[in-house]
């Protein structure tokens, strides 16, 4: 880790991947980042992930994956994603 810490030009960066490495996060990082948490790996898999209501409506319920609706719901609700709307089928 430490040579991988070394090979970071961003003083903060290093620092904060320091930290994390040594301790991991603390309850209150967590509890702050998951309302905030937004990454590359939302937008891909949110392409791909939209359909599933719709091809497997039978494993697709509330009761079987209320997780995954929610996060369906919450990346509907981000800006960006709204803003695609004017250019979706209808």
């Amino acid at each position: 880790m430490a040579a991988r810490l070394a090979c970071m030009s961003n003083p903060e960066m290093r620092r904060n991947w320091a930290i994390i490495a040594e301790t991991g996060y603390s309850e209150e990082q967590l509890a702050d980042a998951r309302p905030a948490d937004y990454s590359l790996a939302d937008i891909k898999w949110y392409s791909m992930a939209l359909g599933l209501p719709h091809m497997l409506p039978d494993l697709c319920t509330r009761d079987i994956a209320p997780r995954t609706l929610a996060w369906l719901s919450r990346m509907a609700a981000r800006a960006a994603v709204a803003a695609l709307e004017e250019f979706r089928p209808k």
